[in-house]
């Protein structure tokens, strides 16, 4: 017996856009991860972490740093799948997504992280990008 939900609150999003930043901070972590999110264009945000399903018949905005300024409203909610790595010290951080969007289903988002020491002689190490792009394609397959 199927039961109506009539007091449910459905967030249904229509469409997404793609951003990506990258920062260091001799402070902290959270100041470099402000900085990323700064370098992103979307430090003004309320940012909601969500799992990475992409609901079916989303659509792909293609936005610059500057039309995300103005498309949105600062302290605007905004929900977000995240691919972030945070370090200390010596080492090669990376994180990355790939997205698919469905043919008549729900799409998906697939994040990955890497972290590498930088004490690894570089010759023999796999460049991180590289080496990122490979992970994410495996799963993505």
């Amino acid at each position: 017996m199927h039961r109506e939900r009539l007091d449910r609150i459905r967030i249904l999003p229509k469409h997404y856009f793609v951003v990506s930043g990258a920062a260091l901070s001799p402070v902290s972590p959270l100041n470099a991860f402000d900085e990323a999110l700064k370098a992103a264009g979307i430090h003004n945000l309320n940012l909601v972490k969500v799992s990475s399903i992409l609901p079916k018949g989303v659509t792909y905005l293609k936005l610059s740093k500057e039309e995300v300024a103005t498309f949105f409203e600062e302290g605007e909610v905004v929900f977000t799948v995240q691919a972030c790595t945070i370090g200390a010290g010596e080492e090669y951080l990376s994180a990355g997504l790939v997205w698919g969007e469905g043919l008549g289903a729900n799409g998906f988002v697939i994040e990955h992280q890497l972290s590498l020491p930088s004490s690894k002689p570089e010759p023999t190490m796999e460049n991180p990008r590289e080496k990122m792009i490979k992970t994410l394609e495996l799963k993505f397959e």
